[in-house]
């Protein structure tokens, strides 16, 4: 990858893997803060749909606010590297864990409902 987002991924990658080779791993990144910065998040997004929904009808076609928005891009590669999302559950929540915001055990016999940004943050923090 090249330019200011290239570098900005080779260094995630990098402090992943010092924060996976260190033992008694912390969040970097307070509860209250974590669930701030999402409901930001969800905030813009109902936001960007207005728009996009207001330009779509003095357009001629389809028209989507807010895609490929740089900040919100590095907003989530800080907030994933802050609370070690290993496995993109940030992402997950924001994009496709709605109605239910449930996971569960390969075999099934655990279930977490992370309907709140809070859950989230300690499910992945206590590496569940």
């Amino acid at each position: 990858m090249e330019g200011w987002y290239g570098q900005f991924t080779a260094l995630a990658e990098r402090n992943k893997a010092r924060t996976e080779a260190s033992e008694g791993w912390t969040a970097m990144i307070t509860k209250e803060t974590f669930c701030a910065a999402l409901g930001q998040i969800m905030e813009q997004r109902e936001i960007d749909e207005k728009v996009g929904a207001a330009l779509e009808s003095v357009g001629d076609g389809h028209f989507v606010f807010g895609c490929k928005n740089r900040y919100l891009t590095a907003l989530l590669l800080v907030l994933k590297e802050a609370v070690n999302d290993q496995y993109d559950y940030i992402d997950w929540w924001l994009y496709d864990a709605s109605p239910d915001y449930k996971v569960w055990t390969d075999d099934g016999t655990k279930e977490w409902c992370l309907k709140e940004p809070g859950a989230l943050y300690d499910f992945i923090v206590a590496g569940t």
